[in-house]
């Protein structure tokens, strides 16, 4: 029980380490966002949760639906320009590994491409993880050098 606290807590701690570096690769970005592509996200947002009601609850969740744009456009410029790839071997392994069907290749694919764009902010922040350096230090580092669905919990 002791055991599994720990491995729970580690990774915690990694899930909240690789947000603060995205955070902060994200928040050092400069770019426009597609009003557009912040409308469709904010429809697909709404669909998903369940129209919200009021001023108050409609400003918020665009706010939402433009952090979430803003994370995916940086992510995948991260990604391109590193050049990220992912083998179809790859998503096959990991289809079969959540159960998931067909219909379901382009968004494993998705997840798998932002896994291996995170790992490479890691390595640029600094270290593998929390344990190496600790999360501030790595963070840190991270700006000089970071859920795939809207209104997920994603990075």
């Amino acid at each position: 029980m002791r055991a599994r606290l720990e491995e729970v807590r580690r990774e915690e701690a990694e899930r909240n380490f690789e947000r603060r570096i995205v955070d902060e690769i994200v928040a050092s970005a400069e770019l426009e966002l597609p009003p557009g592509l912040v409308e469709e996200t904010l429809r697909e947002m709404v669909k998903r949760r369940g129209g919200g009601s009021g001023e108050e609850d409609g400003e918020r969740w665009r706010r939402e639906a433009e952090t979430w744009v803003r994370r995916n456009l940086v992510m995948e410029e991260v990604a391109r320009r590193e050049g990220v790839e992912v083998e179809e071997a790859e998503v096959l392994a990991w289809m079969t590994r959540l159960g998931a069907g067909p219909r379901q290749a382009d968004e494993v694919r998705k997840m798998l491409r932002r896994k291996k764009t995170i790992e490479i902010l890691k390595r640029y922040a600094g270290g593998e993880g929390v344990e190496k350096s600790g999360e501030e230090d790595a963070v840190s580092g991270a700006h000089g050098s970071r859920a795939d669905q809207p209104g997920g919990e994603g990075l």
